[in-house]
């Protein structure tokens, strides 16, 4: 029997939008998005699976199909998609950043040229399931990226059903793409961060001191304007439009790095980029100066990014010893587990130095122990009347003790 049920999202709570199952016409489940509203989810689930029930016992004759919305030409549905996605489509209503746009765009269209889509119709489960497969097994394509190009063609379908030009998700029961790095992006340590400092030309160095200072990303480093400066309150913010969370920003840094930010930018327009990090070029940059400080780009901790300035960024707060509270907030965290199996990593001195802390600390109890002060002494040898003359004294040898407890007194063989 057809039934509602809902997700869970990244923060363990459950999804405002109710999700339906429901059996087909060959008595196989399929599963569709519904509504935030779990009556109205019901009821159109229950709908469905009566009508497949009906054509199953031919209690229904199925007509052959009139042309209908879903047959409508498969590039006005994605123009129209894509234009409300970028008017009102994202988090809030708000429209979706151009970048986020053009990929949905380019991955839109290659679905189109991989599976010969002509209408919406076309678009099926098995025929996008073998294709995932074969990217992920061909090696050629990271997780990740298979998992994005999926989900602009699962996300065209869930708006198509909300506007009745599909019954249902066609997608909906497309199992998940783990989508863990294969090769995570590190942080950098201290050391490798005086080297970058030291090595890099002093605009560039500029960008590097920001992204240490902020922890903001590298696209919204680009979308920081001279007028964000704020120099009363020492500090960068940054609109919701250009943020990842979609959450307006407010990163506070030093007097000094306000001051040198001003100096740079003076007589600058109000629009004009804070810092002129180039766009997809960021990179290039960045990797001729880690060739110049000597970093190596890749260890067993990951990759060299953009993004391990981030990471330094919530190591250094864990490293001045911050709350875990105020991690959270100044990394713009919604969990706890992202700040602390994320972002933060351990280091080996650190670890080294607890491990150290720790054994000194139970030496100091084991010491202190009462049961313990006539084996740890100072004195050289010690007797049965030693002891009855001075019960305190330390001693540092094990004593005999006489045949009065309830072991059996030791004889020589």
């Amino acid at each position: 029997m057809a039934s509602v049920y809902r997700r869970k999202g990244p923060n363990g709570r459950p999804e405002k939008v109710w999700r339906f199952k429901f059996k087909d016409v060959a008595g196989r489940w399929r599963y569709g998005t519904g509504w935030p509203d779990k009556q109205k989810t019901l009821h159109h689930a229950l709908e469905v699976e009566a009508d497949q029930r009906a054509i199953r016992k031919g209690e229904k004759i199925v007509l052959p199909r009139p042309a209908s919305e879903a047959d409508h030409a498969l590039s006005e549905r994605i123009a129209a998609y894509l234009k409300w996605g970028r008017t009102q489509g994202g988090k809030d209503g708000r429209p979706w950043d151009e970048q986020n746009a053009a990929l949905k765009e380019g991955y839109l269209d290659w679905w189109v040229d991989e599976l010969g889509l002509k209408s919406l119709v076309d678009i099926r489960l098995d025929k996008v399931e073998r294709v995932a497969q074969d990217l992920l097994s061909g090696g050629h394509y990271a997780p990740k990226s298979v998992a994005l190009r999926i989900e602009a063609l699962k996300s065209l379908c869930l708006w198509a059903v909300r506007r009745g030009y599909l019954p249902s998700n066609p997608l909906a029961g497309l199992a998940k793409i783990d989508t863990r790095p294969r090769d995570p992006h590190r942080a950098f340590n201290e050391n490798e961060v005086a080297s970058l400092l030291g090595v890099a030309p002093p605009q560039r160095r500029l960008w590097y001191e920001v992204a240490l200072a902020t922890g903001y990303r590298v696209s919204e480093l680009r979308a920081l304007r001279v007028r964000d400066l704020d120099l009363s309150r020492p500090s960068l913010p940054l609109a919701a439009d250009y943020t990842k969370n979609r959450k307006n920003a407010r990163q506070p840094i030093t007097q000094e790095l306000a001051e040198r930010l001003r100096s740079n930018n003076q007589g600058r327009p109000e629009e004009a980029p804070l810092l002129d990090i180039p766009g997809r070029e960021a990179w290039a940059p960045l990797k001729e100066d880690l060739s110049a400080a000597g970093i190596v780009n890749q260890t067993p901790e990951g990759k060299a990014t953009w993004h391990s300035f981030r990471k330094a960024f919530v190591n250094s707060l864990v490293r001045s010893g911050a709350d875990l509270k105020t991690i959270m907030e100044l990394a713009r965290h919604s969990t706890a587990s992202l700040s602390m199996e994320v972002y933060a990593s351990a280091d080996d001195a650190r670890l080294r130095r607890a491990v150290e802390a720790a054994t000194k600390h139970l030496d100091q109890d084991h010491q202190a122990s009462p049961c313990c002060k006539y084996v740890a002494g100072d004195s050289s040898s010690a007797t049965q009347e030693d002891i009855k003359k001075d019960p305190e004294g330390p001693y540092d040898e094990l004593v005999m003790v006489g045949d009065t407890g309830l072991e059996p007194v030791t004889s020589a063989v």
